[in-house]
Formats: structure tokens, C-alpha cells, sequence
């Protein structure tokens, strides 16, 4: 006799991943509006004349008016396209698609953050304009979509849906007005709100994670744990120098072999060390791979920590011990390379043998999206460490 009763929602995990992704849905719209004035209209867009006056132009003043043109128009018709035309796909898929371009969008606007487009003012802002085209359409994908998904489950998760976007910008505005009281500097104010904004963003990305087969933490797992050594690897390691209280070079290994040596030796042998002992040894289980997983991120504040481009940092220097940075680097690159290589072996297990190939692709891929990632995200890490900190440059 077939059960009549209803799927139970333990903890509400589906309620709130639902509820989250309604959030993702507004996002972009309230990230592009809520900063406009203080960060566009008012510091990006300004144009500075021959003679050295500053003035507003005319799309600078009308900015707002171009942004809410620019967001509604393409959402509006990629809703009305996905409607009535149909396409390949599940709604999950549609759902991921428009979320990684989505994710996309804010990696380039929050990449503007840190770039000086003060001589092409007017280049900046017709990428963001085609910018929020792209990403609104996108949104319109992704709302469409999860309206269709969500439409077979009980009333009040529809309504979640509309409950996160309403609470989306209740937390926009918050951020914002955190992030300008924060700081009087509209570069830095702008770079945690955009970050913020991105790591909302990838929180409804990774929620789909959770709806999903496991073969989906498996990918989580891959690409985190690249974005983690491409974040370090090489540009940070590479700027990390010996210290010496007296300034003079006294380590056993040559100096001018320091960096080949810490940097791209080591880290590329104890990559391999932790990829071969995956053979052997394969822990945690699956499930709860995803756990080591993230800790590596602790390994980003700790080599930041360390003698890292001492001449241009604005932050102290809180690790000075070389043999204690050698130590970052070992663990760094062994637990990478193990457990990049643990999930790139389970994801292949976790689906039938037909779907086999199909996920060992999909999980490369999520390994080319991790270097990507983490190689933009390096831009970020050195704009924080040369222009944020409280110091002055060889100020320690």
C-alpha cells in the first residue's frame, strides 16, 4: 500500500534553502540600486574636465533611471521567453546555469572595486551597463525557474520565496549602511558590500548543493579547495620573503633560491604527496568530506599572516618565523592535494555506472572554475593587504 503522507522537512532545510535562494532572486537588483548613489553617482561615474574641475555627466546624474531600465527590461523578457518557449533542460539546471552567470557578474563588478577607471569613465559605465543586462537576465532565469520548481511542494514554499526577496533587501541596505559607517573610504566601503553581496550569491549556489546527489558536494569540495591554492599559489607564496631581525639573510636555503624553493617546489611536491596518498588512504567518507574541506580557508589569513610584500602592506606582520611559513606550506599543499584529489574520486561513486563519465566531467569542470576563482580572488587579497590596513607601507 502506497504512503499518502507527505515528504517531512527535517529542520526545515528545504523551507530555509528555498527561502535563501528567494533572497538570491533580489540580490543583484538590491546590491546595483542601494550603493548607486554613494558609489556610482557619486565617486565611480565622476568625470574630471581639462582644466581639472570635477563634474557629474548626464548619465552619472540619470544613473539610476538607466540601472532600473537596464534590470527590469531583460528580466522581464527572459521570464516571458522561459514561459512560453521551451528548452532542454530540467529547472535545476536553468537554476545553476543563471546562477553562475549570475556569480560571474558580481566576480567582475567586485573586481571594478579594486580598478582605477577614472580615465574611462564612460567604458565603465557601459560595462556596467551590459553587466546588469546579463545578470538581470540571468535573475529572470533563475526566478522563473524556481517559481517552476518550488510549484509542486506545499503552499508555504512559494511563499518563501517571496518572504527572502522581501528580506533581501532589508540586508542590502544594512550592509550598505554598515559598510559606509564603517569606513569613510567609498573604495573600501564598496569592496566589502560587493563581497558581501558575492558571498550571499554563492551561498544560494552552494544551497542547490543540498537538493542535489552528493556528486554535487563533490564538486563544492573541488572547486573550493582550488579556489584556496590558486588564492595563494603563486602570487601570494611568491611575495612571502625571509625575516630577520637583523636584516641579513642567514637561511640554509641560498637566497636566491628562497622562492623557487618554498614556493614552487614544495608546494608543487607536497600537491603531489597529498594527491599520491590519496591512493592509500581514503577519510572522511563522502558525506563528510565537505568539513576539512572548508577549514583549508584558514590557510588564506594564516600565509597573509606571514612576511608577505613587508615593503607595500598596511597590515602588521603576525608570523615572522620562517620554518613556521614552510609549515603552512607543507600542510597547505598536502591537504590540498589530498583532498582535491579524495573528491575527484568519490564524485565518480556517488551516481550509477551509466552517469559515471558525465560526473568525472562535470567535476573537472568545477576544478577549472575553483583556478578561475581563486586567481581573481587573488586581486582582492592584495588590494586588502596594500590599501586597507591601518598602517603605512614598511611602517613595522
Amino acid at each position: 500500500m502506497l504512503s499518502t503522507s507527505e515528504p517531512i522537512d527535517r529542520f526545515h532545510a528545504v523551507y530555509l534553502i528555498i527561502l535563501l535562494n528567494g533572497f538570491g532572486i533580489l540580490i543583484t537588483w538590491n546590491m546595483w540600486i542601494t550603493i548607486a548613489p554613494a558609489y556610482y553617482m557619486e565617486f565611480k561615474l565622476i568625470e574630471v574636465s581639462r582644466n581639472g574641475t570635477k563634474y557629474t555627466p548626464s548619465y552619472a546624474s540619470n544613473f539610476l533611471n538607466y540601472l532600473i531600465v537596464a534590470s527590469n527590461l531583460p528580466n522581464f523578457m527572459l521570464n516571458l521567453i522561459n514561459l512560453f518557449f521551451t528548452f532542454k533542460g530540467s529547472l535545476e539546471k536553468r537554476i545553476g546555469l543563471s546562477l553562475m552567470v549570475v556569480i560571474l557578474i558580481c566576480l567582475i563588478t567586485f573586481a571594478f572595486t579594486i580598478i582605477d577607471t577614472s580615465n574611462t569613465v564612460m567604458i565603465f559605465f557601459i560595462i556596467t551597463m551590459i553587466s546588469v543586462v546579463i545578470q538581470n537576465a540571468a535573475c529572470g532565469v533563475y526566478q522563473n525557474s524556481l517559481y517552476g520548481l518550488v510549484a509542486i511542494f506545499p503552499p508555504q514554499y512559494t511563499n518563501a520565496i517571496l518572504i527572502g526577496s522581501n528580506l533581501c533587501g532589508i540586508v542590502v541596505s544594512i550592509i550598505d549602511i554598515i559598510t559606509l559607517v564603517a569606513t569613510n573610504n567609498i573604495k573600501a566601503a564598496a569592496f566589502f558590500y560587493f563581497f558581501a553581496s558575492l558571498m550571499a550569491i554563492l551561498a544560494c549556489f552552494g544551497s542547490l548543493f543540498a537538493l542535489e546527489r552528493l556528486i554535487r558536494i563533490q564538486c563544492f569540495n573541488v572547486w573550493f579547495t582550488f579556489v584556496v591554492i590558486l588564492t595563494l599559489f603563486p602570487t601570494v607564496m611568491a611575495g612571502v620573503k625571509y625575516y630577520s631581525e637583523t636584516g641579513k639573510y642567514n637561511f640554509f636555503i641560498p637566497e636566491k633560491l628562497f622562492t623557487p624553493v618554498t614556493t614552487y617546489l614544495f608546494c608543487n611536491f607536497f600537491l603531489f604527496s597529498g594527491s599520491f596518498l590519496a591512493n592509500f588512504v581514503q577519510w572522511p567518507q563522502p558525506k563528510w568530506l565537505v568539513v576539512p574541506v572548508v577549514v583549508q580557508a584558514v590557510f588564506i589569513p594564516l600565509m597573509l599572516s606571514c612576511n608577505f610584500r613587508p615593503e607595500q602592506r598596511t597590515w602588521g606582520i603576525w608570523i615572522h618565523d620562517t620554518w613556521i611559513y614552510i609549515a603552512i606550506v607543507i600542510t597547505m599543499s598536502t591537504c590540498c592535494g589530498y583532498f582535491s584529489s579524495l573528491a575527484m574520486m568519490y564524485a565518480p561513486k556517488q551516481v550509477e555506472a551509466s552517469k559515471s563519465t558525465i560526473a568525472g566531467m562535470i567535476t573537472a569542470l568545477f576544478l577549472i572554475f575553483g583556478v578561475v576563482c581563486g586567481t581573481l580572488f587573488t586581486f582582492a587579497v592584495l588590494w586588502f593587504i596594500d590599501c586597507l590596513g591601518p598602517l603605512q607601507p614598511s611602517e613595522f
